[in-house]
Order: C-alpha cells, then sequence, then structure tokens
C-alpha cells in the first residue's frame, strides 16, 4: 500500500516572522473545516452518496476515519461513531497544526468525483475555494493548491518581495506606511477589496513622505503619489540610468498603486458601483509591496 503525499511528508520548515501565522490553528477554523467535511461526506447518519458506490453517509465517515486511523496509528473507537469520532480526534488538545494541514488533505483525497446535487452543498471545487477563503479570514498562512497544502511564504513573491518590504516598513522612519500596509492586508482578509486597495495607495504615499522628511525635500501638502514620484527622481533617489526602460519603471510607479486606488474608489464613486473582485485587492497587495522594496532599498543605497 502506498503512503499518501500529505502536508506534514514534505513540509519541514521553520516559521518566519510575517504576517500570518503558520503555527497555532484558530479553534474557529477547525469549526469551519468540520462543516466543510460535511458538505463531502454528509451528516454521518444516513443520506446516500453515489460517490461511495451508493454508501450511506455513515459509512463515507467510516472510509474517510479508517484512512484517517491508519495514517496517524490511532485505535478504533467502540463508543464513538466515525463522525464523533474524527471530531473528537481534531477537538484534542495534543492536535497539532501538521495533524490539522493533513486532514485538510485527507478530505479531498476521499472526496473524489461528483455527488448527486440533492446530497450535496457544495462541489468539491467550492469547498476547496471556501477553505482556502477560510484560511485568510483566519490569517492561517497556508493555502490549497494543486491538491496540495503550501504555506503562504513558499510562494516566491511572498518570500522575495513581502517579507523583505515587511522587513524595510519596521524602521521608526515608515511607521505610517507600515500600518497602512498592514491595514490593508487585514482588509484584504476580510475581503474589503475598496478599503484595502485604499490603504495600499496610503502606503505607498506615506512612504514617498517619509524619505522626503528624512532627506529634507519639501513637497506641499495634498501632493499627488504621482507628483511624488517625480520629486524622488528629481532629488536623485533612483540612480543614473534614464533610459528608456528606467523611465518605463518610474511611469508604473506613478501610475500602478495610484491609478489603482483612484479607479477603484479613492475619489468618491457611484452609489451602485459593485465591489470589485477579491484578486484585485492581491494584486494591489503584491504591486504595492514591489514598489515600497524598490524605494527602501534605492532609500538605503542613498543613505
Amino acid at each position: 500500500m502506498s503512503v499518501p503525499d500529505i502536508y506534514s511528508r514534505r513540509n519541514k520548515v521553520n516559521d518566519p516572522k510575517d504576517l500570518y501565522c503558520y503555527d497555532k490553528i484558530p479553534e474557529k477554523l477547525k469549526i469551519q473545516v468540520m462543516y466543510i467535511s460535511e458538505d463531502m461526506f454528509g451528516n454521518g447518519i444516513s443520506l446516500q452518496l453515489d460517490n461511495f458506490s451508493g454508501k450511506s453517509s455513515k459509512a463515507a465517515w467510516k472510509d474517510f476515519e479508517n484512512f484517517i486511523l491508519r495514517e496517524w496509528a490511532i485505535p478504533t473507537s467502540k463508543k464513538l461513531n466515525p463522525k464523533e469520532h474524527i471530531e473528537k480526534i481534531i477537538s484534542s488538545p495534543d492536535f497539532t497544526v501538521s495533524n490539522f494541514l493533513d486532514y485538510c488533505e485527507m478530505i479531498f483525497i476521499k472526496a473524489n468525483g461528483k455527488r448527486k446535487e440533492i446530497y450535496q452543498k457544495k462541489t468539491k471545487e467550492e469547498s476547496i475555494s471556501e477553505l482556502n477563503q477560510r484560511f485568510i479570514e483566519c490569517g492561517f498562512g497556508y493555502q490549497y493548491e494543486s491538491n496540495k497544502i503550501i504555506r503562504i511564504d513558499n510562494h516566491l513573491i511572498h518570500r522575495e518581495v513581502i517579507i523583505p518590504t515587511l522587513s524595510f516598513l519596521s524602521n521608526p522612519l515608515f511607521h505610517k506606511s507600515d500600518a497602512d500596509y498592514r491595514l490593508a492586508h487585514e482588509h484584504y482578509k476580510n475581503h474589503n477589496v475598496k478599503d484595502c486597495i485604499i490603504a495600499c495607495g496610503r502606503s505607498f504615499e506615506s512612504m514617498m513622505k517619509a524619505i522626503c522628511d528624512d532627506k529634507g525635500w519639501s513637497y506641499p501638502a495634498g501632493v499627488r503619489a504621482s507628483d511624488l514620484v517625480t520629486t524622488l527622481r528629481n532629488e536623485g533617489l533612483f540612480q543614473d540610468g534614464a533610459d528608456k526602460g528606467f523611465n518605463a519603471f518610474v511611469a508604473m510607479l506613478k501610475t500602478g498603486v495610484p491609478d489603482l486606488r483612484n479607479a477603484i474608489g479613492g475619489h468618491g464613486e457611484a452609489p451602485n458601483t459593485p465591489e470589485p473582485i477579491l484578486y484585485m485587492a492581491s494584486y494591489a497587495l503584491h504591486l504595492t509591496a514591489t514598489n515600497l522594496l524598490f524605494l527602501a532599498n534605492s532609500w538605503k543605497i542613498s543613505v
């Protein structure tokens, strides 16, 4: 029998200081994951699920329980039904983050195929989407992608851009930019797309003003982000190399985050304007981090 390629076998890494938590399971998240399990296997009593060749929901949970107990080398229970036994295991104080992530993967290892609509509240794909949203909302630093749980800090852009950006922002000089950028992440976790993008714009502007203040470069009250970029360039913050490629990058600095903020709601909008899609907030967070990191490195070299 081949053993499943689950989370704990693939990941043994140290947790960096980050916006997300990696080493503690929110109790709320445990309950939400059990509801997702019910979407896959039923209520554990008698509903028929064609995914298990006509087995009852109780039999489906028994099949799932056997899979889990074998993997974790836990004895069967004669007092509890399969669903109750699994709930008891998950609620145990000895239940680790690694166990929890294994469990999340094992749900979808067993929940293959389609079920009759009358018995299933959500499809497997919908349940995976819900799981990832719950992780983000709880600030739990993992996502289910390509049939595996991965750490958010394993993403290249998170590791190489966002975490270094947060390191720069820990400098007291950039405290306002840091607060705005962290607030943007909180808005993202709560699906407040417009507020997230507006906070990203404030963070970008705050860093440029902090650099100007540190250097003694003046700027007028109510200055636009694009004008601040021009000030930084005219004052020589950026290294020489004003060729077309660098000009294009400076143009991106001027328009990227500020224009996105303005388009999404930075200057008011019609009452019936729809809420932007969540990926726009993710785009804003990553674009802002890239801009902040470029500004911070430019400032560091010029100090």
